[in-house]
């Protein structure tokens, strides 16, 4: 299922990593109905104490990933 159609059923709100200005500036030079709080949340990277959390799940989940699907380089996980 698209992550839209999960929005708009409530089932999903996104959570967008980086700087509200940057964000929003990007939302309005591409002509979006979007707006933060409402149909997104922002985790801003330089200030939110949530970012290390995030940031840290991801990595492991990347790393994951590439030791399963054998693309990573040898010896990239230490």
């Amino acid at each position: 299922m698209p992550l839209r159609k999960l929005v708009t059923l409530g089932l999903a709100k996104p959570i967008l990593i980086g700087r509200p200005n940057v964000i929003e500036m990007r939302i309005q030079k591409l002509g979006l109905q979007i707006k933060a709080g409402v149909d997104f949340e922002i985790v801003n990277n330089e200030s939110d104490p949530r970012f290390k959390e995030y940031w840290t799940e991801y990595f492991q989940i990347m790393k994951r990933r590439r030791r399963h699907s054998g693309t990573g380089a040898a010896g990239a996980d230490q």
